[in-house]
């Protein structure tokens, strides 16, 4: 590894040429005049973290590589030639605009992990090309459309907050996912994701939520593992929703808590929770409790009485 504590000047190293190599890592750090790799088919190196390197002009070109990171290097494009048994790319935190400026990407074939987080890219059509994929960070970009998404059948995790993405029926089609960060972005309905029955947990903070009202087969446990929607959901809090009831699927059996965090919303009269009796707990700070004294609870119509208000109410 070479970074910053050596005792040579990196500052001037601007060539590696490494031609028999036994060792399987190579990781560069803070080479700011480091302009180049050039390897031939003799190495053995199967991964390459490259950190700080702001002047490479990445034309990486190594058969056997299977992870590749090149970090925080100013990056504004890059050539990826023959390099179909990548698994791994790591390319966040640079300076690209647009997928096309990464050069035959959708020749990656096998590449199941992706991360082009904090880039400025808007455009992520070519994504389509990569069928393998399962995991994804997109996040910190400029992303207003994902229907390239659609193709990616085994994605499992895809992280894609501080976007600027309105829709996402895309995700519907993506059965496997498990894990979805949309937050800081501008989405106004979540229906759409019921297609994804295994999925887990769903962050939605800051987005411009105001129908809250979540579809049996989305949060119905049978169809898949959420336990705690509004942990899960990570709904709260939300900016818009100042009109709209908040509803669950009478079919939830598994809710044990709900804290309700958004301070904003105003109405809770039409809540539906469980159809057992059980207890509840709820969290509601004392603004929401002065102006709601009733809630629907199994049927039964429950008075909040002032005494509570102040504290946790224990429904039963």
């Amino acid at each position: 590894m070479i970074q910053q504590n050596e005792a040579y000047n990196k500052k001037m190293i601007k060539k590696f040429n490494i031609k028999i190599a036994k060792q399987r890592q190579l990781e560069i750090q803070w080479c700011s005049e480091l302009t180049s790799l050039d390897f031939v088919t003799q190495t053995k190196i199967s991964e390459i973290n490259i950190n700080e390197c702001c002047n490479i002009v990445p034309v990486v070109t190594l058969k056997q590589l299977m992870e590749l990171s090149i970090k925080k290097c100013k990056l504004e494009r890059i050539t990826l030639v023959n390099m179909q048994q990548l698994l791994h790319l790591d390319l966040q935190n640079n300076s690209l605009k647009s997928i096309q400026q990464i050069n035959q990407l959708k020749n990656l074939v096998n590449l199941t992990y992706l991360d082009l987080s904090g880039n400025q890219i808007v455009d992520i059509s070519q994504l389509r090309f990569l069928s393998k994929l399962v995991e994804l960070y997109l996040e910190k970009n400029e992303i207003a459309d994902i229907i390239a998404l659609n193709n990616l059948k085994k994605l499992q995790i895809l992280h894609i907050y501080e976007n600027k993405i309105v829709n996402v029926r895309p995700l519907k089609e993506l059965q496997n996912l498990e894990y979805v960060d949309l937050c800081n972005n501008l989405i106004i309905d979540i229906s759409t994701l019921k297609g994804a029955k295994f999925l887990q947990n769903i962050k939605l903070k800051d987005n411009k939520v105001i129908n809250l009202e979540i579809a049996e087969n989305v949060m119905d446990a049978i169809f898949n593992e959420i336990s705690d929607p509004f942990y899960f959901l990570d709904l709260y809090p939300q900016q818009d929703a100042t009109e709209e009831d908040i509803r669950f699927s009478k079919k939830i059996d598994n809710i044990y808590k709900i804290y309700d965090s958004a301070r904003r919303i105003k109405r809770l009269r039409n809540i539906m929770y469980l159809e057992q009796q059980r207890v509840i707990k709820y969290c509601l700070n004392q603004q929401q409790l002065q102006t709601h004294h009733q809630i629907v609870f199994t049927n039964k119509i429950i008075n909040l009485l002032s005494q509570f208000r102040d504290e946790e109410c224990y429904l039963k």
